[in-house]
């Protein structure tokens, strides 16, 4: 950048286990703005870099009276003329038009939590929120030199996912526990050709991180990061030597435990929000064998996937159940809420009433759970939805697919909300409810002829409506939609109930 401006910024001083604030003026530019003009940095300073924006959030929790933060984003964030990073001093006159620009709606949805819709009060939790928003957003922005390795890219995408779950039991509670899990940076005695860097490392909010950049900097690089299959096949080897040796460790040992935990929760990731099942499947396949809750797992993403070709999926599909059985007893106790998300998606491919039961059950315990996702929410009732109605039970289906309409905004989805309740009422004997959803429906969507001509078609199927009513409404939806006229749905009606159409005339048999 051939500019610089300056900014107040904070000066960190620890004494013992204790820190003092002081502001200090330095020139540079904020984080988001570097990164923009310099994506291309070594991978040494990009974990360094991560390591000390960690750090130093952690110090200022530890000043005198436990100060928290607030405004942690990368816009917060001074990267100095000599490389080095500080937050802003936000109570700094001079740095009152960043901290208007950092209320402002695009950077509030990217950093906030959804529950908390603006810079209010402080906590750690927030702090941490924030924390894992510009991790989230560094990586996104970033193309390290070496790029990050699998297990690395596995590593942040657990951090971040428990910053983001924040309402979680599993959720961090401390800085402290953040910086031991970061990487570190370790020097490679060989080559290794440059491979191209992930999409997104961010569980849960995979998407986000990508709609945060299209929204703040116009574009995104939808790039991939790949470790050669000879390498990990090489370490996989290594290990199994080591072992057979007996010269693994117990650190060893955890830290491939959590490496293959991480590895299964970021295929999980690909699996539910990007429905990428071969994404998923390849972070499957670094998982060792004897790490059963992957092979389940990998059965069940198998099958969702078409599992190749007709014969293969035959096989997978016959050994799907079992799997499904293996996975709900095996699963990691701190990823059960997303492998619950896994049976649910499975066991809809079974397709029969002892799979629709399971939905259910395993349903209703998800969504007991606190600080569930909207979109997750939404997508589980559907499965409950369909379940229900596989089990002949359309009234219940009926209530659910309401529950789902509260948290549908798409008009075209809702639409369809509203015919699958109005058909569902209508098959259990409710009539009126079956139209009053109809009612309903058009009132919102003045313009949807398929609800009309299911209001129209109720009407004149209920012999116990008087011939006047359903004219009127005929007449009604004729002079709204006239193209109404014009769809199949409408003349099977005509056909069927006698319905002679004349310029602004109705006329319907007995």
């Amino acid at each position: 950048m051939s500019s610089k401006e300056g900014y107040d910024v904070l000066r960190l001083i620890e004494h013992g286990q204790s820190c003092y604030i002081s502001s200090e003026y330095v020139k540079g530019c904020t984080l988001a703005v570097w990164l923009r003009y310099h994506p291309n940095l070594s991978k040494e300073r990009l974990l360094e870099w991560i390591q000390d924006i960690t750090r130093q959030l952690g110090l200022i929790h530890r000043c005198r009276g436990n100060p928290c933060y607030r405004y942690v984003n990368p816009y917060s964030i001074i990267v100095t003329q000599e490389g080095q990073l500080h937050f802003l001093d936000m109570d700094a006159k001079s740095n009152e038009e960043q901290l208007r620009f950092m209320q402002r709606r695009v950077i509030r949805e990217h950093f906030l939590p959804r529950q908390q819709a603006y810079y209010q009060k402080a906590s750690v939790r927030l702090d941490i929120y924030g924390l894992g928003r510009t991790i989230q957003y560094i990586l996104s922005e970033a193309d390290p030199e070496p790029p990050l390795k699998r297990r690395e890219e596995a590593r942040f995408h657990k951090i971040i996912s428990r910053c983001l779950k924040d309402t979680s039991k599993h959720s961090y509670q401390d800085i402290s526990d953040i910086r031991r899990q970061i990487p570190s940076y370790r020097k490679r005695k060989e080559s290794h050709p440059k491979a191209r860097k992930i999409l997104a490392v961010a569980g849960t909010a995979i998407l986000s991180a990508a709609v945060a950049t299209t929204v703040l900097w116009g574009g995104y690089k939808p790039e991939e990061s790949h470790e050669p299959a000879t390498e990990m096949a090489e370490k996989k080897s290594i290990n199994k030597s080591a072992v057979n040796e007996g010269t693994v460790n117990k650190d060893t040992d955890d830290q491939e435990a959590a490496d293959e935990e991480a590895y299964l929760e970021l295929a999980m990731a690909y699996f539910l929000e990007l429905k990428d099942y071969k994404k998923s499947l390849e972070y499957l396949a670094l998982i060792s064998d004897d790490y059963a809750p992957a092979k389940h797992m990998e059965a069940i993403v198998k099958a969702l996937d078409g599992g190749g070709g007709a014969g293969e999926a035959a096989g997978v599909r016959r050994d799907l159940k079992k799997h499904l059985l293996e996975l709900e007893k095996e699963a990691p106790k701190d990823q059960k809420d997303r492998c619950d998300l896994c049976l649910i998606k499975g066991y809809s491919l079974l397709e029969s009433k002892d799979g629709a039961g399971n939905i259910l059950r395993l349903g209703e315990e998800w969504l007991g759970r606190e600080g569930l996702d909207d979109r997750e929410v939404k997508e589980v009732k559907e499965y409950m939805a369909s379940a229900y109605e596989q089990t002949d039970a359309f009234e219940e289906a009926a209530h659910v697919w309401e529950e789902i309409l509260e948290l549908e905004s798409e008009e075209k989805k809702r639409e369809e909300v509203y015919k699958k309740m109005a058909v569902l009422y209508e098959a259990c004997g409710q009539k009126e409810m079956a139209l009053n959803t109809c009612i309903k429906g058009v009132g919102e969507l003045e313009d949807s002829k398929d609800l009309g001509i299911l209001h129209i078609r109720l009407l004149c199927k209920d012999t116990a409506i008087s011939r006047e009513l359903c004219v009127q409404t005929i007449r009604e939806y004729i002079g709204r939609m006239p193209e109404i006229l014009e769809k199949e749905e409408f003349q099977k009606l005509q056909k069927e109930y006698e319905i002679r159409v004349e310029g602004e005339e109705v006329w319907i048999g007995n």
